[in-house]
Formats: C-alpha cells, sequence, structure tokens
C-alpha cells in the first residue's frame, strides 16, 4: 500500500533558505539550468534570422518563415498548367479544382495568380489489395483459397479502373496565363 501524503502535511513540501539556482516565472526550480529555466518561462523567442520575438514553438518569425516559403516555391520546378488538373494554393492553403474557381478568387479578392504560390496537384488513387493483409490469419505456410485469390484480383481490376479519390499538392509550381483564360 502506497503511503498517503496530504498536502497539508509537513512532508508534502518544505520551506529552505540555503539553496541557489534558477527559478521560472511560475516558481519552478531549475537548479543551474539557466536554458530550461527560461524556456520554461517565456512564451516568445528571438528569431534565428532576424531577432524579431516569436512563439517560442517556432525557431524563426512569420516574416521569416513567409520568406523562407517563398524561396522554396522559387526553386520548384516549373510547368504548364493543363487547364483541368487540380491546383493548389500554398499561399492560401486552398485548392482550385477548375479554372473558373480560380478566376473567380482572383478577380473578387484582386491578388494575382503568381501571388497565390499555385502547384500543380498529383492525384491520388485508391490502394490496391494484396493477399499479405491475409497473412496473420492464415497458418504458417498457409495459402489462401483460390476463390479468394480470384476475388482479390477481381476487386483490384475495379480498384485500376477508378478516377483519383483526391488530390494532394504536386511538385511543379503552375505556369498560368490568365490573359487567355479570361478571354475563354
Amino acid at each position: 500500500m502506497e503511503k498517503q501524503i496530504l498536502n497539508t502535511g509537513d512532508e508534502a513540501a518544505k520551506y529552505v533558505t540555503n539553496i541557489e539556482g534558477w527559478v521560472d516565472c511560475n516558481g519552478r526550480f531549475w537548479g543551474k539550468d539557466e536554458q530550461a529555466a527560461r524556456w520554461s518561462g517565456c512564451t516568445h523567442i528571438a528569431c534565428r534570422n532576424c531577432g524579431k520575438p516569436t512563439p517560442k514553438n517556432y525557431t524563426i518569425c512569420e516574416d521569416c518563415r513567409e520568406k523562407k516559403d517563398i524561396e522554396r516555391y522559387e526553386k520548384k520546378d516549373r510547368k504548364q498548367w493543363d487547364g483541368e488538373t487540380p491546383l493548389y494554393s500554398e499561399f492560401i492553403d486552398k485548392y482550385f479544382f477548375d479554372g473558373d474557381d480560380l478566376l473567380d478568387y482572383l478577380y473578387v479578392t484582386e491578388k494575382s495568380s503568381e501571388s497565390l504560390r499555385l502547384v500543380i496537384c498529383c492525384p491520388i488513387y485508391l490502394s490496391q489489395i494484396t493477399e499479405d493483409g491475409f497473412y496473420d490469419d492464415l497458418p504458417e505456410d498457409g495459402e489462401l483459397p483460390e476463390d479468394v485469390v480470384k476475388a482479390i484480383d477481381a476487386l483490384n481490376d475495379v480498384i485500376r479502373e477508378q478516377e483519383p479519390v483526391s488530390w494532394s499538392p504536386g511538385r511543379y509550381a503552375a505556369e498560368i496565363d490568365v490573359a487567355d483564360r479570361r478571354r475563354t
């Protein structure tokens, strides 16, 4: 049985006068670990790049993160958009599934397509079923019944014929001629 200690008892805490060390703003004692005490007590740190205060869960400020995002986008390979494949805006975290949707957004917000940092999306297809998923159910050196193997093959044939079920941002920055799209 575990010994019980009440918060009002002398064993729960004691007052000491002969210790020295770092204490964070919440009163937690850190001994000689100044860095841990400062980290525990702070809400912001200096940006690693420019020195501007930023929440402590980031190493660089919002402005510097934005600059890095732009630099990363500018380094991407470029590809002409086909006008049909969905696009993803890295700037506003939004998908555009057709040219009209994009043009409407650009018109309403008065932004340029370049400012959205658009990338061409990649399709995501349904995963095919493999026999491996059943091996844990089989005895050692066991095999699936032939009708189950045929059913897996038939299901995979159907799966391969399906359209993409979703999209994810791709690796190519989209080159778009908005002027040409507006004429259509």
